[in-house]
């Protein structure tokens, strides 16, 4: 479930990059990349993302449930009936750009909050077992807690922005996640 999400997510922010670019990304690779911005922050290396020049780098932080939406029982009659129960997630996503020069940097950045900002939620679904809609919300960090993710992470701080990413996937599903679309995980600017 999470990993079709997240690649849903990368697919639309990479054909949006590239329309809001005007030009095909330079490198074979795609300019949003799915990688643990951790493993390339290597202490022994003068430049570290010297073959990341022009990427933008999606890790996943933290996973919660999110236990708020759900309500035990349902009243169908009289008797008190348990509801079908579905997981809730909040994937907190940090996108880390190590782009040079760093107005470079910058301008991926501003366009990666403008594209959470014109879709707080999009509709990933496809075929059987793709993900649902897909709610995300920009998470604001303290200069603490950001001094603390950037030395959990290992390395250097990045000019980044975090993102918490809704999902919902039924009780009723496989390992694969088919998820509901009647219903939202949380709202926007919920915390």
């Amino acid at each position: 479930m999470i990993d079709k999400a997240l690649q849903s997510v990368v697919d639309t922010l990479n054909n949006f990059l590239a329309d809001r670019m005007g030009i095909e990304h330079p490198e074979a690779t795609p300019y949003v990349i799915l990688e643990n911005i951790a493993g390339f922050q290597q202490p022994h290396s003068n430049n570290a993302f010297s073959h990341l020049h022009d990427n933008v780098i999606l890790t996943v932080v933290n996973i919660e449930k999110d236990t708020l939406p759900f309500s035990g029982f349902s009243r169908p009659g009289t008797l008190l009936q348990p509801k079908e129960r579905s997981l809730h997630l909040k994937i907190f996503c940090l996108f880390s750009v190590p782009a040079e020069p760093y107005s470079r940097a910058l301008q991926l950045l501003s366009l990666i909050i403008d594209f959470f900002h014109q879709r707080p939620v999009f509709d990933s679904s496809g075929p059987e077992g793709s993900p649902g809609p897909v709610t995300a919300d920009q998470v604001s960090l303290t200069y603490e807690e950001l001094n603390h993710l950037w030395t959990i992470l290992g390395g250097k701080q990045l000019p980044s922005v975090m993102f918490r990413l809704g999902l919902q996937e039924s009780a009723d599903s496989e390992s694969g996640g088919t998820l509901k679309q009647n219903d939202l995980p949380f709202e926007a600017g919920r915390k």
